[in-house]
């Protein structure tokens, strides 16, 4: 077997928590360092038996990964990509790219003119359950479907509503009204 790609994993809170798991059970991968400024960086350092660092300057000064997940707070994203895009390591960044375009565009740049790979973790994007939501708007005759009924799954399926309404159905007029969406998991 080809040698494990080496992943760090930049802020460990929910999604870095998943990557974690993703990357322990790849055949492909194995988890490099952590960088993370709260104790439970230590903890995970140890159950995982990896280095744990404080910020990413330590981790580039001692020991580079191959590749690494960022996923702190959008505030954070612009300097902490830029920094590894530098050095040449790709960045597997968490949704959304950063909170504000002029952030964004230093990123998708600094990406660009360092020929490092850039890919931003739209995760959701294959989901079944958005993929229908997705149909329905596209179908909904100037129609804007209300989810407020739904309890199950509600807070994906506003977010994926809201990003087709800004997206594609803002430009048209439209109403609103409560209907059944069928859902899959499969």
């Amino acid at each position: 077997m080809s040698k494990k790609i080496k992943i760090s994993v930049v802020g460990i809170g929910l999604m870095g928590l998943q990557h974690i798991k993703a990357i322990q059970k790849s055949k492909l991968a194995s988890l490099h360092s952590i960088v993370e400024i709260k104790k439970t960086g230590i903890e995970l350092s140890k159950k995982f038996n990896v280095p744990l660092y404080k910020n990413i300057k330590i981790l580039l000064a001692k020991d580079k990964p191959d590749a690494v997940i960022i996923a702190t707070p959008n505030v954070l994203h612009e300097t902490d990509t830029v920094r590894f895009l530098k050095s040449k390591i790709p960045v597997l960044l968490e949704k959304p790219i950063s909170d504000n375009i002029k952030s964004a565009k230093k990123i998708i740049n600094s990406a660009r003119s360092n020929k490092t790979s850039l890919l931003i973790g739209y995760h959701r994007r294959h989901n079944s359950i958005v993929n229908n939501v997705k149909k329905i708007i596209e179908n909904s005759n100037n129609t804007m479907y209300s989810t407020s009924f739904l309890k199950a799954n509600s807070a994906l399926i506003i977010r994926c509503i809201s990003f087709y309404f800004f997206k594609t159905v803002l430009k048209r007029s439209m109403f609103f009204r409560a209907i059944p969406v069928p859902l899959t998991t499969a």
